[in-house]
């Protein structure tokens, strides 16, 4: 059983074992370092960490993009022909471009979604 005594000065000059809990309500003066199992703490290694940690950092990776302004008006819209874009020509175009071109004898509408990748539409040209 152990016996709890209120100390209103404690001073120790040796070696203070503390085993258990303790509560301290006010200041805790350290002289010397804190040792804690094998590694030592000083005021300096102390000074460093917080100094440290209070310096500025290099940026973290950026965020999504919010939401985007409002639409602007439209452009001229240019289709120009080309007959060689097919399925074995890719060819080359800017996302958005849009043309019109001759494969095996039908005629497509191509769309380029993705810079030099584009779909087609074949064209119905025998209507009246």
């Amino acid at each position: 059983m152990s016996t709890k005594t209120p100390f209103k000065n404690l001073y120790v000059t040796g070696i203070f074992n503390l085993v258990g809990n303790a509560t301290v309500n006010g200041n805790v003066n350290i002289t010397g370092n804190i040792i804690l199992g094998n590694t030592v703490i000083t005021e300096q290694s102390y000074n460093n960490l917080v100094y440290t940690v209070n310096q500025p950092r290099l940026p973290g990776p950026k965020g999504d993009d919010g939401l985007q302004g409002i639409q602007g008006p439209p452009g001229d819209l240019k289709i120009n022909e080309n007959d060689n874009i097919t399925q074995n020509n890719i060819g080359t175009g800017n996302k958005g471009d849009v043309a019109f071109g001759l494969d095996n004898g039908n005629y497509y509408l191509y769309v380029c979604y993705r810079s030099g990748n584009w779909g087609r539409i074949q064209l119905d040209i025998n209507f009246g």
